[in-house]
């Protein structure tokens, strides 16, 4: 059977001296470095943990150009060339034909199918493990070890999680989660002296100036591991840490439980070969990975995607896509949650044409030209970017007709004009343009009357008036836009409820509509929302967004038994003009109504600018407003009044 071995750290990594030199935190003339210590290389470790982790999350092949994405994405430019110089004798990978491929999915692809599945499934775990020699989830093992017989198998997945339960060579470090015991510090030595060697931990390049200069002080092995990390300033072996705890604990020292403990993301970062790394040490460990790359390579070059879409070529000199390429790039658009692509970085990236390419603008331009055309497929999101419009629900990009401001046309006899006309602002009486201009009561329909607010980063408290609550949607106020801090047209995300026993949803956002929806959204108001008046409550937490509820507006809250008989009033809407209908609506309210409350109720017959609202109360006679308190106008009906202008608000009238 073919194996692949695991190579040892001086074979996979070399580095010059000053670096190791620097990370043992010792000058030169007070250590004597073996030649295994010179040669190894932090830098080169992140670099084959970035490909071999990235090639892990995707479960497949990943272009030179998807690396260089995922780098950029992580704030760092890779030197793709150099990166493949860098990591040209790799045990673990190999780059051919623009790809990255693990090694341990490759080494059996020449067998014929019957010998790849004589090949015991626990024999390809063990394999596996040693060869990675990082924490791995039981599902990404077995995926991995599928792809080493390359045959699909149904019951892969509960196979490697029985051998992994029963073999004595998996350590579980959390629950589901295993990592090969070579690399962990194996106990039971006589004395310490054999222990370190049985563990070769002479010949690791940190530990000598560990014993002889570090001084521990805590007890808790997360501590101790950090007091390690913090004094080499670089990456160590679990089986260095391990022997520093075992100092400390003795007998009750436990490898697994120690793993499980360096396991933890809020502190430490697994990385290949058994090394740990602090988290807030990665962001050194990325540039010495860059400036390792830049002695390999040079320096990167760095592209701007907006500068290639300003370059042209003659229309002669264009090369148009494939039928297949645009296919593959569909494929790519479905899985792009709403993202637009970006013509340049396609080109760059997924086509991997290089930065020097002689045919990169001409490639560009015709991606451009092609997907311009392709109006059936791709909506155009500014200069170079495309949106698939299939990968957007249809009811995602259209507002609901519910949503947009209505009027209907009804003549007052008495003017010999319809009832329902804007004004100006200077037309409106008491706090009417305080209202219309409110930038908490902004809504579909109305976005250029709303002032800017009050803008908070991290929470915002959304009234939800009836239309919305029956739409499932939530508005994106202007104020707002900071916590939704949406990125694209179209954004699929996931909302966090703060209730207990309930789970996540998700939702869409239309930052060109302005507006949050979906089925699970609306089921939320549903079991958390009154019909009108109800509060959500959006907060963000880093890339996290959460919803709960908040105590219900009094301003806008209609009980349900009240918005049953508004909605009666619905069928023979689409006769009665905004005046009869406020006619109606107040003659039900001797106290009468503030304009929120009065507006919650219009909209639950018929959906009403505030503009239009405002205009007609401050138009007719037949409404007066009274002041009850210092910001508090009440709107009333005076029966008996006629239907022509008050005086002087005709020239208010918007023509």
């Amino acid at each position: 059977m073919e194996s692949i071995t695991e190579p040892t750290i001086t074979q996979a990594y070399s580095a010059p001296v000053a670096e190791t030199e620097h990370m043992n935190g010792v000058d030169s003339d007070e250590t004597e470095l073996t030649t295994e210590q010179e040669e190894f290389s932090p830098a080169l470790l992140f670099l084959e943990d970035f490909v071999v982790t990235s090639l892990l999350s995707a479960g497949r092949p990943l272009r030179n150009g998807e690396l260089a994405q995922k780098a950029e994405a992580q704030g760092w430019v890779l030197n793709r060339p150099a990166l493949r110089e860098a990591l040209a004798s790799s045990k673990r990978l190999k780059n051919a034909e623009r790809e990255w491929e693990g090694t341990w999915r490759l080494s059996r692809r020449h067998l014929p199918r019957e010998e790849r599945l004589r090949v015991p499934v626990e024999a390809l775990v063990r394999e596996f493990l040693e060869l990675v020699g990082k924490p791995l989830p039981v599902p990404v093992i077995a995926r991995e070890v599928a792809a080493m017989r390359n045959a699909p198998d149904s019951n892969i997945k509960e196979a490697v999680g029985t051998i992994l339960r029963m073999a004595r060579y998996a350590l579980e470090v959390t629950p589901g989660v295993y990592l090969h015991e070579d690399f962990a510090l194996v106990t039971g030595a006589p004395r310490e002296d054999v222990l370190i060697r049985e563990n070769q931990l002479h010949r690791d390049p940190d530990f000598e100036g560990l014993v002889e200069f570090a001084q521990i002080e805590s007890k808790d092995p997360a501590n101790i591991a950090r007091e390690l990390m913090e004094f080499t300033g670089g990456p160590l072996s679990q089986k260095v840490i391990g022997f520093f705890v075992a100092r400390v604990q003795g007998a009750a020292f436990s490898s697994t439980k120690l793993a499980g403990v360096l396991n933890d993301r809020t502190q430490f970062q697994p990385l290949l070969n058994g090394f740990v790394i602090l988290q807030e040490s990665l962001p050194s460990l990325k540039d010495s990975a860059q400036e390792f790359l830049v002695e390999v390579g040079g320096k990167a070059e760095i592209v701007d995607p907006e500068a290639l879409l300003r370059q042209r070529v003659p229309a002669k000199d264009v090369i148009l896509p494939s039928d297949e390429a645009l296919e593959a790039l569909r494929a790519l658009g479905r899985n792009g949650e709403g993202e637009p692509i970006h013509t340049a970085k396609i080109v760059l990236n997924a086509w991997d044409i290089e930065p020097d390419d002689p045919t990169l603008i001409a490639q560009i331009q015709g991606l451009n030209e092609a997907l311009r055309r392709d109006t059936t497929n791709w909506m155009p999101f500014g200069m170079g970017r495309f949106l698939l419009l299939e990968s957007v629900p249809a009811d995602v990009r259209e507002i609901p007709a519910s949503l947009k401001p209505a009027t209907a046309t009804v003549r007052n006899r008495t003017t010999g004009e319809n009832f329902d006309l804007e004004m100006d602002d200077e037309g409106f009486e008491a706090d009417g343009a305080a209202f219309v201009h409110s930038p908490e009561w902004d809504d579909i329909g109305e976005e250029n009357e709303a002032v800017d607010g009050r803008a908070n980063s991290n929470f915002t408290k959304v009234p939800v008036l009836n239309h919305h609550y029956e739409t499932g949607t939530l508005r994106i106020r202007r104020m707002d836009e900071g916590v939704w801090d949406l990125k694209s047209p179209f954004s699929h995300l996931t909302l966090h409820p703060r209730g207990d026993d309930e789970e996540p949803f998700e939702v869409w956002a239309a930052r060109e509509n302005g507006l949050v929806s979906g089925e699970a959204l609306k089921q939320w108001f549903n079991e958390n929302l009154g019909p009108s008046g109800g509060v959500a409550k959006i907060e963000r937490e880093g890339d996290k967004l959460f919803i709960s509820r908040e105590p219900f507006d009094s301003r806008v809250f209609l009980t349900e038994r009240r918005v049953e008989d508004l909605e009666g009033l619905r069928a023979s809407a689409a006769f009665l003009s905004l005046f009869e209908l406020l006619v109606k609506i107040l003659g039900d309210s001797k106290a009468g109504l503030e304009l929120p409350l009065l507006w919650a109720n219009v909209n639950v017959v018929r959906r009403t600018s505030k503009r239009l609202l405002a205009s007609v109360l401050s138009l007719y006679p037949a409404f007066q407003v009274k002041q009850r308190g210092q910001n508090s106008w009440v709107w009333t009906l005076e029966n008996g009044k006629d239907d022509d202008f008050k005086k002087g608000k005709r020239r208010s009238v918007r023509e």
